[in-house]
């Protein structure tokens, strides 16, 4: 394995490259179709506003279903699989 001579993690250098080739891909497009910058610039926003919310919802529905399994563990704490073992491991001590 080579190292590189940059200080980047590869991970890091691709990311990199993923958005300089999006960046040239939407300018590409916004010459051939004569786009307006500040159409383009909507658009950008737009869509980041969107990534964003799908991404805030996402959390949002972890977190109730992470909620909800808590507040089950805590109503029915003898359904638990980890209360059936620890019962299991006493009998096994006395």
């Amino acid at each position: 394995m080579s190292k590189s001579r940059y200080r980047i993690s590869r991970r890091n250098r691709a990311v990199i490259g993923g958005v300089i080739i999006a960046l040239g891909s939407i300018y590409a497009l916004a010459v051939s179709y004569n786009i307006p910058g500040a159409e383009l610039l909507w658009f950008l926003v737009g869509s980041a506003l969107v990534l964003l919310a799908a991404m805030l919802a996402a959390m949002m529905l972890v977190l109730l279903i992470k909620g909800l399994g808590l507040m089950w563990r805590k109503l029915l704490p003898g359904s638990a699989p980890s209360a059936s073992r620890d019962n299991a491991s006493k009998d096994h001590d006395s």
